[in-house]
């Protein structure tokens, strides 16, 4: 009971933080991140906070986080690994940023962590994202999936994106021909 309350602060704590748009406040938040062992069980908590809080803006803090990142990537814990990836590539770590987009299209991978991928996709606002949502709205990827590609490309915008939904509306079902024609008539 007291590691659930625990984890809960910790999570409100961590987005509270990421609400005061601060870097230095970031910075703060990655020492203590940098301070958990990795068995840590508030370790999830905080990065599921600080991912959430990250999702109207992103900001990076002004320290290097590699050193804090990467061993949190390489977690035996799928949950840890999970959050430090999607916090990793919306900060801007080349690693993260790879791992996260090639979720994307992983047929392997789990639906629900391709969603995930493909939210911080669209919050990457780049071209490696827009490239691996325009992957996602191809033929055999699963219809949640292209719905929520098809979401990120109308945030990134882009004549491909024009052009690869055109190209794919015969493949559309009627739910994503609905969100690819709400996307092309905000052009």
């Amino acid at each position: 009971r007291t590691a659930a309350v625990a984890g809960t602060l910790i999570y409100k704590t961590m987005r509270r933080v990421c609400d005061l748009q601060k870097p230095a406040q970031l910075d703060a938040a990655l020492e203590f991140l940098g301070s958990l062992p990795a068995t840590d069980p508030l370790l999830a908590f905080a990065l599921n906070g600080l991912v959430d809080g990250q999702k109207g803006k992103a900001l990076k803090p002004n320290k290097p986080t590699e050193a804090v990142l990467q061993p949190l990537l390489a977690s035996p814990r799928e949950d840890v690994a999970r959050f430090a990836r999607q916090l990793g590539a919306l900060w801007g770590d080349a690693g993260a940023m790879q791992a996260s987009l090639a979720l994307v299209n992983d047929a392997k991978a789990p639906l629900a962590e391709r969603l995930r991928a493909a939210q911080t996709a669209r919050q990457l606002k780049n071209d490696a994202s827009r490239d691996a949502l325009l992957k996602a709205i191809t033929p055999g990827n699963p219809e949640p999936l292209v719905l929520e590609a098809i979401a990120g490309l109308s945030q990134l915008g882009a004549s491909a994106t024009t052009e690869a939904l055109f190209a794919q509306w015969k493949n559309f079902s009627p739910a994503a021909r609905r969100a690819a024609a709400e996307t092309l008539a905000s052009r």
